[in-house]
């Protein structure tokens, strides 16, 4: 957990409802204002809506929208917006079009808790 919270704003967009909530559990637990959706189009829409988001964190395989294909959309508003893009899937055709530069992150699941906060904290001090 942070020694002291970090109000920063991260949406994160998984379809999986078990998923969803440990991910939004272990964000709280680091401080952070979490907005959790469970898709892409939902995601579209709380993100106009919100435009504190700092990072947004999403799978990449989702029914309907894909991660890419959301990050696409908010980039086209935001291209400076942070992402860490999460997937079960180890081949390259599933990154087909998710490039990662110091805006994007890809972290392979399974993953550690303190992993995906390690990775939350250095995606949000880089953008500082």
């Amino acid at each position: 957990m942070a020694d002291a919270p970090d109000r920063r704003t991260i949406l994160v967009v998984e379809d999986e409802d078990p998923v969803r909530f440990v991910l939004t559990e272990v964000l709280e637990g680091e401080g952070y204002i979490v907005l959790a959706t469970g898709g892409g189009e939902e995601a579209l829409r709380v993100f106009a809506d919100r435009p504190e988001v700092d990072l947004v964190v999403t799978d990449v395989a989702m029914p309907g929208m894909t991660g890419p294909q959301m990050v696409e959309a908010i980039r086209a508003s935001r291209p400076d917006m942070r992402v860490i893009l999460l997937s079960g899937y180890a081949d390259e055709t599933t990154r087909q079009g998710t490039r990662t530069d110091e805006r994007t992150r890809y972290v392979q699941k399974p993953f550690g808790v303190d992993e995906l906060a390690e990775v939350v904290r250095g995606m949000l001090d880089d953008a500082e």
